[in-house]
């Protein structure tokens, strides 16, 4: 274990190189651009900006690329993604306005659907009455991006639109709120084959048997705090939960409104990517494996050994499940990283998953995997110990007293410095590293 601890010194040096919410620093600088410009003039929390872009781009590629690992090991983009917050903290106004250009685009797809159908109609009127045959295919529309649907539904839909869909679901609970209307964890399984893009079949009354042969569904929404204990109840045992990325950043506080108008150039220059993206992804049925470097593969392996380590010290299963579904979910994040990286002029094209690209999925996943384990235990731990709440909220690795303080400004601690420095000292399973450092210890 030394020696793997040793390779991966770098990348443990990048993860645990903190910063207060969202590491933004992942993606490329113009991407970063817009995040912040969102953030300073609209009051856009980064979280949820980011999340958007995220979502769009793997809803953007759907089944054109996928990730290989190895043989035997392929990796489809597609994200479940769920951001966590109060009412009134803004979590759908930056998921709107990031998915507008997407919107438009399906706009554009509908408008020209119409007119190819009522082409299609009055052509087939024409070949009726002059009784002769007609054997055009009916225009089917292009669709990129639907809401609240039943899997039935979203089975129809794909199988017309087999580059994939994105499902934008502002109330979450909107999405698991169709769950089991006829049969019991019948939708969670469901719901599992398709993040997995294996094939998938639905069984209906009306219809049949329904099947998707290459699913590719990108679904991202919102939901309080609150309504998500029970979903994460359900779900947990069949393995759902694990492989939705979660976001939920506690310490977000409302802030006085900005004067400053955004510029209509960061508006101007997201829609391009967008466009560029879209223009570039162009799926004909065959999906292109997009593989790993030499190196980047190194160093996903290295990490890889520090989580395995973990997981064997810990001896938990519940942690194993989240580390090891964040493991998969790497190579989808680092996918659409080089995909961001091409839109952003870096690359010519997506041929390879670099070791950059690598690192920043790894920083994803480690901040992906702290914020699903502070949802697990606030649900778990009693409420009245703050102390404890605190504890479950400090990062899994070595942490900073600045790092303790923000942990104890969450809506739930809510406590004062002179508290938390308190806790340092006195906590049994907190240990002094050296000054303004600390680490969490098993008992």
């Amino acid at each position: 274990m030394g020696e793997a601890l040793a390779k991966n010194e770098t990348i443990m040096a990048i993860v645990e190189e903190k910063e207060t919410g969202f590491p933004v620093r992942v993606f490329p600088n113009e991407i970063q651009h817009i995040i912040h410009a969102y953030s300073s003039t609209l009051n856009f929390p980064k979280e949820f900006t980011s999340a958007a872009i995220m979502c769009s781009v793997s809803a953007l590629v759907g089944n054109c690329f996928r990730t290989k690992v190895k043989r035997g090991f392929t990796v489809p983009i597609h994200l479940f993604y769920i951001t966590v917050q109060d009412r009134g903290m803004k979590k759908s106004p930056p998921m709107n306005a990031i998915i507008k250009p997407i919107y438009d685009l399906d706009k554009s797809n509908k408008n020209l659907y119409e007119s190819e159908l009522e082409k299609y109609k009055l052509e087939l009127l024409a070949a009726q009455e002059r009784k002769e045959e007609f054997n055009e295919p009916e225009p089917i529309r292009t669709r990129l991006i639907i809401n609240r649907v039943t899997p039935e539904y979203l089975f129809k839909i794909h199988n017309e639109n087999p580059k994939g869909v994105f499902q934008f679901i502002n109330e979450a609970k909107e999405w698991f709120g169709t769950f089991n209307n006829n049969r019991k964890n019948s939708d969670e399984q469901t719901y599992i084959q398709i993040y997995d893009g294996e094939p998938t079949s639905r069984g209906t009354l009306t219809n049949g048997s329904v099947e998707v042969d290459k699913p590719s569904v990108t679904i991202l929404g919102s939901i309080q705090p609150k309504e998500l204990i029970n979903f994460i109840k359900d779900n947990t045992e069949n393995g759902l939960v694990d492989r939705i990325t979660f976001d939920f950043p506690d310490f977000l506080e409302v802030e006085e409104e900005s004067r400053e108008e955004i510029d209509q150039r960061i508006i101007d220059n997201w829609e391009k990517i967008v466009s560029r993206i879209y223009g570039y992804c162009k799926f004909s049925g065959d999906t292109k494996l997009i593989p790993y470097s030499d190196e980047a593969l190194d160093i996903w392996y290295n990490w890889n050994k520090v989580n395995t380590y973990k997981i064997k010290e810990k001896k938990d299963i519940t942690y194993r499940g989240i580390v090891k579904k964040a493991e998969t979910n790497s190579h989808r994040y680092a996918l659409i990283i080089e995909v961001l990286n091409y839109a952003c002029g870096l690359i010519d094209e997506v041929k390879e998953i670099s070791a950059a690209s690598i690192k920043s999925a790894i920083v994803l996943s480690e901040y992906y995997i702290e914020q699903i384990l502070k949802i697990r235990n606030s649900i778990e731990l009693n409420k009245n110990d703050k102390s404890e709440i605190w504890f479950a909220f400090l990062p899994e690795n070595e942490f900073t007293t600045q790092q303790a303080y923000e942990c104890g400004k969450s809506k739930i601690v809510n406590v004062q410095t002179r508290t938390i420095d308190k806790w340092l000292s006195n906590h049994p399973r907190i240990e002094r590293v050296k000054k303004g450092t600390y680490k969490k210890v098993l008992i």
